[in-house]
């Protein structure tokens, strides 16, 4: 009974799966010919594809530009590279491990001096 059970349920499935990728090929066949049929729709969706890639190109490259307007406006050296930039979060990691290793020191000379 319960082996029955499941090859019903595995012929169940076969047939869902089968209709699924039957559907699948339905849709793509219809919409490769409505394409054919429709050139001037597919011109105007390249268009809208490629509007989209300049947009975000240049959305890209003015948000750089305005950086380094800001950095020079706010005085940091020409000669830092853009492969040399740290993070923010490296930045901040950085500054308490120098705060640290400075106070730590700093305990070290005095203790010293005593």
């Amino acid at each position: 009974v319960h082996l029955r059970r499941l090859k019903a349920e595995a012929e169940q499935r076969r047939r869902r799966n089968l209709a699924a990728i039957q559907t699948i090929f339905d849709n793509a066949s219809s919409s490769f010919s409505h394409a054919a049929q429709n050139p001037k729709q597919i011109f105007i969706f390249i268009g809208y594809l490629t509007l989209l890639a300049v947009a975000m190109y240049t959305a890209r490259e003015a948000t750089r530009l305005l950086r380094i307007l800001i950095e020079s406006a706010i005085g940091k050296p020409k000669l830092i590279r853009e492969t040399t930039r740290r993070s923010l979060h490296y930045t901040f990691i950085s500054l308490v491990a120098d705060k640290m290793l400075l106070s730590s020191l700093w305990d070290a000379i005095r203790g010293g001096y005593k």
